[in-house]
């Protein structure tokens, strides 16, 4: 968890000199409301899923990170001219590190896992992206929820399998 903890701070502080769009200023400060999403950095929801994990409330914790993810990826299809060192790295380390503490939660659970998807999926048609406008960006909306899509499958189709993995790992299955 203070892995998690520097990673971010470090990764604030490299990131706080960078313009993500020319419109979006980011805000980094644990003020996040879901209601606020549609405006939102992905970021943001990673951020809100760190918060969540370490108050203990994992669930919402794998929704949240899932749903940054799924908007960091359109973010980044949608424009991929965007310097490697800045919100490509930053998703790349999040990914990595607080990304690990969710998937070894919510893998627990298949499931779960797949219904946390599920939940993603339809929240992100429900709710607007004035980040990366899926009227803009449709090709990048459609590809990365078909990956997500995939993913779920996956999921459903080797359960079993999921839980071997995990218990030859030593992980918890729940």
């Amino acid at each position: 968890m203070l892995r998690i903890i520097i990673v971010i701070s470090a990764l604030l502080t490299l990131l706080s000199g960078c313009a993500t769009t020319p419109t979006t200023t980011l805000d980094t400060t644990p003020n996040f409301k879901p209601a606020q999403a549609a405006q939102a950095h992905p970021l943001e929801m990673y951020l809100h899923s760190g918060r969540l994990l370490r108050s203990g409330d994992m669930d919402e914790a794998a929704f949240w990170f899932y749903a940054g993810q799924l908007r960091y990826r359109v973010h980044l299809m949608a424009r991929p001219n965007l310097p490697a060192d800045q919100d490509l790295a930053l998703f790349s380390s999040l990914n990595s590190t607080l990304g690990q503490e969710v998937n070894e939660y919510i893998g627990g659970n298949p499931s779960e896992w797949e219904q946390v998807i599920e939940n993603v999926l339809s929240w992100d048609d429900q709710t607007p992206n004035d980040f990366t406008p899926k009227d803009k960006f449709p090709s990048a909306h459609r590809e990365v929820r078909a990956g997500l899509l995939e993913l779920k499958e996956m999921i459903h189709k080797n359960h079993q399998e999921i839980r071997e993995d995990r218990a030859s790992a030593g992980l918890e299955n729940r």
